[in-house]
């Protein structure tokens, strides 16, 4: 079984939320963008079967990206925040930046949600390309469930996903 290291993810969608991958949060209407994102998680101190503050970055890459005006087709994000949590439930705050195969640049501030090895990121893109365009996105994370058991905790995890830029 996986668990979730929170990451922030953020962006992931962190990441995801320049548009390149984020999720409508309405399921009525069409998303604007959609991309599969992955990429890697730093959290310190690691997360644990224990509850406590922590901080995230964030370094991954939105590919096969749909939609949009059909110049955005992969980008590569980064992203970085705080919060608190343990490897079963986590909440944070952050901010992400994706840096488009065009050459142009979205940032996002975002929070995030995890329970487990899932992790949904919501944001609104603050400036860049999809300035003001809801995202989401829905990240799996991939870590040994004896590394949140362990001392250090889960430091280092992967993780996949994807998500939609909406209206």
């Amino acid at each position: 079984m996986r668990r979730l290291l929170l990451l922030a993810t953020s962006l992931l969608l962190a990441g995801v939320g320049a548009g390149a991958g984020l999720v409508q949060s309405s399921a009525a209407k069409a998303p604007v963008a959609a991309c599969t994102i992955a990429g890697t998680a730093h959290i310190t101190p690691g997360l644990s079967t224990t509850a406590q503050a922590f901080t995230y970055t964030f370094t991954g890459t939105f590919s096969g990206c749909k939609g949009g005006d059909g110049s955005v087709k992969s980008g590569a994000v980064s992203a970085s925040g705080s919060g608190s949590g343990s490897c079963a439930q986590s909440k944070t705050s952050g901010n992400v930046t994706v840096t488009w195969n065009n050459g142009s640049v979205s940032t996002i501030p975002i929070t995030t949600t995890g329970a487990a090895a899932a992790l949904k990121v919501n944001g609104v893109v603050s400036s860049g390309p999809f300035a003001g365009k809801k995202t989401q996105a829905l990240l799996a994370f991939e870590a040994q469930p004896q590394q949140c058991a362990a001392a250090g905790g889960v430091t280092d995890p992967t993780f996949n996903g994807v998500g939609e830029l909406g209206e």
